[in-house]
């Protein structure tokens, strides 16, 4: 049955979805970075991303994959990274075939993919590093975000999974599911399937199980969401500076407490 993963960034947004009973957690890099201040453009450095792992790892005992971007490198940097986040936590990396430095995947800029044999290699070595562990490797693909034609994301996810991946990540930032659909009914189930419908809706009715898809990551959605709630507080209080006081639309303390202590005392 597909499950279902949270964005999280932090110990907080960690021990938010772990205690609305969430499935899994996806370490997001465009959160981490905007939790650094940094831009979603692979300016978040290994050891930053292996702090955010550990707030994340200190506040949740759920599963968590961690978005490694392009990898940090090479093949060979790739593979000594993913061993690393797998001991600091992480249960799953997964690693997307555009070109370092990467755009955000939303970004209205070009973006590059990675040649298909280079990128292979990268899955395949990560693969033989993490044998044993327990620890996934997932391929992300960018293809369609490229506007590449449907033949040539089912070409790349094909040589993914012949280079050792655990699952297959379809990336598809069109406003609505029907590329994603169209691959998955191409694809017939050869890898699990993890989908992210940040700007398009999956119909109550679409029967994920028989499509084969594995995991669908709301990867952004906290985020998003607790920004927009900051905003409402300061405008609010610029508007009445008596109105902070108000607990609307705010936890309490006590509440703040409880959810930072559940773990700890």
């Amino acid at each position: 049955m597909a499950r279902f993963f949270w964005g999280a960034y932090d110990a907080v947004s960690a021990a938010v979805v772990d205690e609305a009973g969430g499935e899994g957690i996806w370490l997001s890099g465009l959160c981490c970075s905007a939790s650094y201040g940094l831009p979603d453009t692979e300016l978040l450095g290994l050891g930053d991303l292996l702090a955010c792992l550990q707030n994340v790892r200190r506040a949740s005992k759920l599963p968590v994959w961690v978005d490694c971007g392009t990898g940090f490198g090479n093949a060979a940097n790739f593979a000594v990274a993913a061993d690393d986040l797998r001991r600091g936590g992480a249960d799953a990396v997964c690693v997307e075939d555009k070109v370092f430095p990467k755009r955000n995947t939303f970004s209205q800029v070009a973006h590059a993919l990675e040649d298909v044999d280079r990128f292979s290699r990268k899955i395949a070595l990560a693969r033989e590093r993490l044998e044993g562990t327990g620890c996934r490797v997932i391929a992300r693909t960018e293809s369609l975000t490229v506007g590449e034609p449907l033949p040539d994301a089912l070409r790349r996810a094909s040589a993914y999974a012949d280079a050792g991946a655990d699952a297959l990540f379809l990336s598809n930032p069109a406003d609505s599911p029907d590329r994603a659909l169209e691959f998955l009914a191409g694809w017939q189930g050869r890898l699990p399937v993890v989908l992210l419908p940040t700007s398009y809706r999956l119909d109550a009715a679409t029967d994920l199980d028989a499509l084969g898809v594995s995991v669908v990551i709301y990867a952004n959605q906290l985020l998003r969401a607790a920004v927009a709630a900051m905003r409402q507080v300061v405008e609010r209080f610029q508007g009445d500076r008596l109105s902070v006081t108000d607990h609307e639309p705010m936890i309490s303390v006590p509440e703040l407490l409880q959810l930072t202590d559940r773990h700890i005392v």
